[in-house]
C-alpha cells in the first residue's frame, strides 16, 4: 500500500508539473485502470484544488476558478483525456480552498457515476460551514 501512495505522489507531482522526467506511461494507464476513478488533492503554494480522474475524463474542481495549464496539458500527454473545469461553488474568502477541496472529494466519494453529476449541486450552499464541522467532527474521531 505504502508503494501504491508513493507512486501516486509522484504521478501527481509530473502531472503538475514538478518533475520533468519521463514517466512510464503503462505503468501509469495501468494504475489508472486499477483504481477506476481516482481522486488527487492538489496544493499550489498555498491554494488547494482537486483533480478528479474518471474512466473519459479529468475534472479539475477550483474553489477560486482558476485555470491550471501545465496541469491540463501533462494530464493529457500522461492519461490521454481532456481536463474539463465544471461550475461548482466557490469560495467566499480567502482561507476556505482546503475546506472546499475536501467537500468536492466528499461528494464525489457519494457518487456513483461521475459522468452524471449535476456539479453546481455537488455540495451543499454552505458548504464553508458544513465543511469546518465536517473536518472538525473527523479531526477530534481521530485524536480523541
Amino acid at each position: 500500500m505504502a508503494s501504491l501512495v508513493a507512486e501516486k505522489t509522484h504521478i501527481m507531482k509530473e502531472a503538475n508539473g514538478f518533475e520533468t522526467e519521463d514517466p512510464d506511461r503503462r505503468k501509469l494507464k495501468k494504475m489508472t485502470c486499477f483504481l477506476g476513478n481516482m481522486i488527487v488533492p492538489i496544493c499550489t503554494g498555498t491554494h488547494w484544488y482537486l483533480l478528479a480522474v474518471g474512466p473519459e475524463h479529468a475534472w479539475v474542481l477550483c474553489s477560486m476558478g482558476g485555470r491550471y495549464r501545465v496541469l491540463e496539458r501533462n494530464i493529457k500527454r500522461l492519461l490521454g483525456k481532456t481536463c474539463i473545469y465544471p461550475k461548482v461553488p466557490k469560495q467566499t474568502n480567502g482561507r476556505d480552498c482546503g475546506v472546499f477541496t475536501v467537500m468536492y472529494a466528499v461528494g464525489l466519494l457519494k457518487e456513483s457515476n461521475w459522468s452524471q453529476i449535476q456539479w453546481p449541486t455537488l455540495v451543499s450552499s454552505d458548504i464553508e460551514d458544513t465543511g469546518r464541522q465536517l473536518i472538525q467532527h473527523t479531526l477530534m474521531k481521530w485524536c480523541c
